[in-house]
């Protein structure tokens, strides 16, 4: 409430305090409010949307419209993204072929832990799935020209097309994440290049 001087001094008289009581005890949420406006203005900042807020006042704006602000903008930058992304022939067979490999693969990798309400929970550890012969010579005539000087690392549309290569021909690296296989063609290229 906005109160002049005069009606605060009636409302702690009715109480029976001082004005100073009464701003140290009726008003300790304002703590609690501060805090809670700083917040929001650190979640403007690190979700970068505060020019979306530029002219409102922060006790205007809710925590949700900062949040969900933040998911429009991440959606959009996603969706430039994706549109970047040059796929190898994407007719419907080629794409459900794609949906098949990226769900069916298992990750390499540990994933990272995640913190809720404070705590910290475990790694998830995937189970690591070792390359065999057979994958890493089928490796080998997929991206020669890739071990061929200059050696270069695959990209994700090498990648894609690869895999799709490899389902249609028979083969066994369209088991795997395109991710992985770059990751595998890369560590192959380090050990060639250190010989």
């Amino acid at each position: 409430m906005a109160l002049e001087d005069h009606e605060m001094q009636w409302v702690c008289s009715h109480l029976g305090h001082t004005a100073k009581v009464h701003k140290l005890h009726y008003r300790s949420t304002s703590g609690f409010i501060e805090r809670y406006n700083i917040g929001k203005l650190m979640l403007l900042q690190d979700f970068n949307v505060a020019g979306r807020f530029a002219g409102k006042r922060i006790q205007d704006i809710a925590a949700e419209e900062i949040i969900g602000a933040q998911e429009v903008a991440h959606h959009t930058k996603h969706t430039e993204e994706e549109s970047d992304v040059e796929c190898p022939n994407l007719e419907p067979d080629n794409l459900n072929l794609l949906a098949m490999t990226d769900s069916s693969n298992e990750s390499d990798e540990v994933q990272p832990s995640t913190s809720v309400g404070g705590e910290k929970k475990r790694k998830i550890a995937m189970k690591r799935q070792a390359w065999t012969v057979i994958e890493e010579d089928e490796l080998l005539t997929l991206f020669q020209k890739n071990f061929i000087p200059p050696r270069r690392t695959p990209r994700l549309k090498e990648c894609s097309a690869s895999i799709i290569k490899s389902r249609t021909n028979g083969g066994e690296i369209y088991k795997r994440n395109w991710e992985n296989i770059k990751k595998k063609v890369n560590n192959m290229i380090k050990k060639l290049n250190s010989k």
